[in-house]
């Protein structure tokens, strides 16, 4: 592969200003906002699900930054059709017996809320494929329906990551 690659630089017709090249990346380096967009996107913004006040905040935020730089012409376009937005307010999860314990948990994007608090039997659910939910069929009226297998949570000593 080496071999066929100097050749070809050999060939090329146009020549490599490195001072340029280190001038590009020392202003990605110095200058870069990307960090900042990125915690505007993720913690300010975020989540975002199709439809929700979340994803609106986060395109306008797009937009007038875009105007800042001096874009023209920069505006929110319709996608869809879509159906209504959803945003999840408040959750919490609770085993009551055989004693307390609370349960790391969220609700799948866009379930209806419930009329207060929900008690009922906690049944895993696994359905990864339309075939499973002919094997529930009649079988989760009144249970609390879990999809996900539970994870594996380990004590962290180290953080996962950094900015």
């Amino acid at each position: 592969m080496t071999a066929l690659a100097v050749p070809l630089l050999l060939l090329a017709d146009e020549k490599l200003d490195l001072g340029i090249v280190h001038r590009i990346k020392s202003e990605a380096f110095q200058n870069s906002k990307v960090m900042d967009h990125m915690f505007y996107l993720t913690d300010v913004h975020g989540p975002r699900l199709t439809g929700s006040p979340g994803y609106k905040e986060a395109a306008d935020w797009v937009v007038s930054r875009l105007k800042e730089y001096g874009l023209a012409n920069v505006a929110e376009e319709k996608w869809g059709p879509f159906g209504r937005g959803w945003r999840n307010k408040r959750f919490e999860a609770h085993l009551l017996a055989p004693q307390y314990a609370p349960i790391i948990g969220f609700p799948t994007a866009w379930t209806e809320s419930t009329a207060g608090a929900v008690i009922g039997e906690p049944m895993m659910t696994p359905m990864t494929k339309e075939a499973d939910f002919e094997k529930y069929k009649g079988k989760l009226k009144g249970k609390i329906i879990m999809i996900q297998p539970m994870k594996e949570l380990a004590m962290e000593m180290k953080a996962p990551g950094h900015r």
